[in-house]
């Protein structure tokens, strides 16, 4: 088993931080090691055969991992557990020694997928959602705005939404022009030509 284990990640390459993620254990050498871990602590009586299906059970739950990664869990054993380890306690501490290099690996393919999304947006004329957003706060789509749309939905022009919510309603222009004026003797026959106007007005056919 050679401790190929990978210092400072960011620092490497990604081809040699794949490499050391690769390699698996082989079993005797598991149960070597094994065995010179338990002996570091008291050995009850028990036969050869127990004692045997003890480092098999190490070699099964160790051997999908690197060598140099089942190496440090042992040796990290050996530092911080002060009674006979269990093989689940010893790939627990391996795997702790091989997570900053899969999270490396992770956040690695993350950026890469961030930059390729980014190139097929640019390809394909889109923008970032950051560049969305400045472009909408260029032309006044500001959240401040949206804000008013929401409170304001009937507003039909920029003017309307800016005015303070707190003023006085503004009157419609029917309220401020003559009975009798043009426009509104057009609003009336236009509304007299609807039938839905007139079925709510009383004037449907049939009515007076």
């Amino acid at each position: 088993m050679t401790n190929t284990s990978v210092a400072l990640p960011r620092a490497k390459s990604t081809e040699d931080l794949i490499r050391a993620t690769r390699g698996r254990a082989e079993a005797a050498e598991i149960q070597r090691r094994a065995r010179v871990t338990l002996g570091f602590h008291y050995k009850p009586e028990r036969s050869d055969a127990e004692f045997a299906r003890t480092l098999e059970g190490f070699a099964r739950a160790l051997s999908d991992l690197p060598g140099w990664a089942v190496q440090g869990g042992f040796d990290d054993a050996d530092r911080t557990i002060a009674r006979r380890p269990s093989p689940a306690e010893v790939r627990m501490l391996a795997q702790r020694r091989l997570q900053p290099i899969t999270d490396e690996l992770a956040r690695r393919r993350k950026a890469q997928e961030e930059r390729e999304a980014e190139q097929r947006a640019q390809r394909e004329g889109r923008c970032s959602a950051e560049e969305a957003a400045r472009i909408l706060a260029s032309k006044g789509f500001t959240p401040k705005r949206f804000g008013q749309v929401a409170t304001r939905p009937m507003a039909a022009s920029v003017e309307e939404l800016d005015i303070d919510a707190g003023a006085a309603p503004q009157p419609h222009w029917s309220q401020t022009v003559a009975y009798d004026s043009p426009e509104m003797e057009a609003l009336r026959a236009a509304r007299k030509a609807n039938p839905l106007m007139r079925a709510g007005m009383g004037q449907g056919e049939g009515s007076a």
